[in-house]
């Protein structure tokens, strides 16, 4: 696992157990919770920054989610974010 995956699950996993107060039965419930109230974060901003730190990450989240899990609705996901990229460029 790259440490950016690493990194975005334990994240993941710290803001769903202080969100919910106690803990989802698996990883792939976390990262939902967690997905839950993050996804919009920076999605259509125009901050160059925002774009390149915090979509990134979600976007790679998505590939690893894909793979985990074989759900069509994470690469759906994906494109979203990246169309929602590209338009901004």
């Amino acid at each position: 696992m790259s440490g950016r995956r690493a990194w975005l699950l334990a994240c993941a996993t710290t803001v769903a157990l202080a969100q919910k107060g106690n803990e989802p039965a698996t990883w792939v419930e976390r990262y939902e919770a967690w997905h839950a109230v993050n996804e919009s974060r920076a999605l259509g901003t125009a901050d160059a920054a925002s774009l390149a730190w915090w979509e990134s990450y979600l976007l790679d989240s998505y590939l690893v989610m894909f793979s985990a899990t074989a759900n069509r609705p994470w690469l759906e996901r994906f494109v979203v974010h990246a169309d929602s990229m590209l338009s901004l460029a």
